[in-house]
């Protein structure tokens, strides 16, 4: 077997039939850790050790499955892909595996599989293996790969932050480990992010980094994406010269490479920059996108479809009419039956996998088991005996194991329940001695007399003010530890709504401080939240808005929205007392009273109790302060149940 590079001259390389598992062994691992892996002839080596029985056996045969999975998945064949893959994931999970970097990239392969056939779920459970392995064994190359590739579902799925907080961390891991070629993809992602927000010279930018580095590794078919990104983003750009030679040349690149998959992109691309100065060539790249329907979207397929039938009524061509419609009708059929047999066959597949597997497990076992068949009848004898003296014993620990068991049991059982008493303590048992403490020092002041020395009046008021807080603190404490042991109740909120009913519990507050409060007019119509819980959140922001005012200002808060692709953002700014800079991380913590109690009343534990109910949520509360000047509190709330669940 021999792995031959490609000389000055342009000789073609070729690889050989692999004759021993050594011999697979330098071929798959040369294929999947170098540029061999697009190499023209390897797929039809791989096909042809798939198709022998003669290396089944070999430690390395499941790698060549990944190898034939992928090339078939770049080549639209999801479910012979889909097969190759889950059959190697099967073997590669009965195996003791020494380098774990080919498992990882066999679970990336089945999320890209998964996510072709629009089967999310799938997808990201494959994605989610992958990345757990590799943070497990700290594998920042094929963490990057993982992290890449979720950003890219993400994007597909319209969660663009999300997406694009992926991509970065993808990005950083692919610098930090020397995963050029994931950089390279990170930049062309991030690349398209920055196209669609309409930041095309940020756009320009990454794709020029991404392209440094495909020439840079020398990977060239990867330039047939570079140009059909970079013919994009100058048509979106309105420099139609410029797209236009870029999509010529993705063409260009995509015929001599030998790929065809983004064809369908790049003609569409081309009859929309014609259509309002070349009417025939529009028409061609129309016709020419058309036979490359099934790499279309189903909304760019519906306007090539439009555009054809319009422009052939227009020209009287009712016989290329008639032809797309016959054509249109086989796709159609075809895709539908596609639809039908997919999800069975699959599924059929995946059983016939799991069974294979355990056939050759059970047969190994009856090959090992006939071998020592003699040696584990006097071995079990001689068990036997053995076992049954260590059942005695062990039967005895057990019985006191058991009690001990049932004894930790009932203490811990016995905790709970107090754990779950604590908050009637904390109401009744904790609150009563603060109380005669209380009422005993009002006694005391009324029985002295009226000369009495005035420190005495005045420790009996400070005892007096000291229990007041004592049981302000406790009834706060109460409240933080219900919120700990509540179960969200999530449901659309009429936001509208939701901040009159506040602003009117409010009232007597804002009256009595002469305070005003503005509400954006972009407010959303409704949220996904736990309402009683929200209510808690925005009513201690907006009090301490007010609250926290000096003397000579008349308190004024703003509520503003802002809406990213995936979050909900409230901005409640005020023109209070504001923050010390040092000062803001604390602001959360419980207990952290950053004014003196004299100023401002309040138990410190407010704040904490508003972090606790966002994060919740699974959702972000954060400040930003000057002093003398105000605060601004940001809530952001995620906007789907989707990230409820994934966050």
């Amino acid at each position: 077997m021999a792995i031959t590079q490609s000389t000055p001259d342009k000789t073609k390389s070729f690889v050989e039939f692999p004759e021993t598992c050594l011999d697979l062994q330098k071929l798959v691992t040369v294929v999947l850790d170098s540029s061999y892996f697009f190499k023209k002839d390897i797929p039809q080596v791989i096909s042809q050790i798939i198709n022998s029985t003669k290396l089944e056996e070999c430690e390395h045969y499941p790698l060549a499955l990944t190898i034939y999975g992928f090339h078939k998945y770049i080549s639209n064949k999801v479910l012979v892909s889909r097969y190759a893959l889950l059959k190697a994931d099967s073997i590669y999970n009965t195996q003791v595996l020494k380098d774990e970097n080919y498992l990882i990239r066999n679970k990336i392969f089945l999320g890209l599989n998964y996510s072709v056939a629009n089967d999310t779920t799938k997808s990201i459970r494959y994605y989610r293996k992958a990345q757990e392995l590799a943070t497990a064994s700290n594998n920042l190359k094929m963490l990057a790969d993982v992290k890449n590739n979720l950003g890219d579902l993400y994007l597909n799925s319209g969660f663009m932050d999300k997406a694009e907080q992926l991509i970065n961390e993808g990005l950083s891991h692919a610098i930090e480990s020397g995963n050029e070629e994931i950089e390279a993809f990170a930049y062309l992602t991030l690349s398209q992010i920055a196209r669609d927000r309409g930041k095309l010279d940020l756009a320009i930018d990454q794709i020029n980094r991404s392209e440094q580095i495909f020439k840079k590794l020398k990977d060239f078919r990867n330039l047939y994406i570079i140009e059909l990104a970079k013919g994009q983003i100058y048509a979106k750009k309105g420099d139609l010269k410029k797209a236009i030679e870029r999509l010529y040349k993705a063409e260009k690149i995509g015929n001599e490479s030998n790929h065809f998959y983004l064809h369908a992109g790049i003609y569409l691309g081309l009859a929309k920059l014609f259509k309002n100065i070349n009417q025939d060539k529009s028409l061609k790249y129309h016709e020419l996108a058309f036979q490359h329907a099934s790499n279309l979207r189903e909304e760019d397929l519906t306007s090539v479809i439009d555009y054809l039938t319009s422009r052939y009524l227009e020209i009287k061509e009712h016989n290329k009419l008639s032809l797309v419609i016959v054509e249109l009708s086989k796709q159609y059929k075809a895709r539908k039956e596609l639809m039908e047999i997919e999800l069975i066959e699959s599924n059929k597949r995946e059983i016939d996998i799991q069974k294979e597997i355990n056939e050759k497990k059970i047969l190994n076992l009856k090959v090992k088991a006939e071998a020592k068949r003699f040696q584990l009848i006097l071995a079990t004898f001689i068990l036997s005996l053995l076992f049954i003296v260590y059942a005695v014993i062990q039967l005895r620990k057990n019985k006191k194991l058991n009690k001990k068991i049932s004894i930790q049991n009932k203490l811990l059982e016995d905790r709970n329940i107090e754990l779950k008493n604590f908050a009637y303590v904390a109401s009744h048992d904790l609150k009563a001695p603060i109380r005669s403490i209380s009422s005993f020092a009002s006694l005391l002041k009324r029985r002295l007399p009226v000369d009495s020395d005035p420190k005495v009046n005045e420790y009996i008021e400070i005892i007096q003010s000291s229990s007041t807080n004592m049981n302000s603190l406790i009834t706060s404490l109460l409240e933080f530890s219900k919120i700990e042991n509540t179960d969200l109740n999530l449901q659309s909120i009429s936001v509208s709504q939701f901040l009159k009913d506040i602003l009117n519990n409010l009232y007597s507050v804002l009256e009595a401080k002469n305070g005003k409060v503005t509400l954006s007019e972009n407010l959303p119509e409704e949220i996904i939240g736990d309402d009683p819980l929200l209510r808690i959140v925005f009513q201690n922001l907006i009090n301490n808005a007010i609250k926290f005012v000096s003397e000579d200002r008349i308190p004024v808060v703003k509520i503003s929205y802002v809406a990213t692709s995936d979050y909900h953002k409230f901005m409640i700014k005020d023109n209070g007392i504001g923050i010390d800079k040092a000062n803001l991380e604390k602001v959360f913590l419980m207990f952290q009273r950053l004014n003196s109690e004299n100023e401002f009343e309040g138990s410190g534990i407010g704040l904490a109790t508003c972090q606790k109910i966002i994060k919740m949520h699974n959702g972000n509360i954060a400040v930003e302060s000057t002093l003398n000047v105000g605060s601004t509190f940001t809530i952001s709330l995620p906007k789907s149940f989707l990230l409820h669940s994934f966050n």
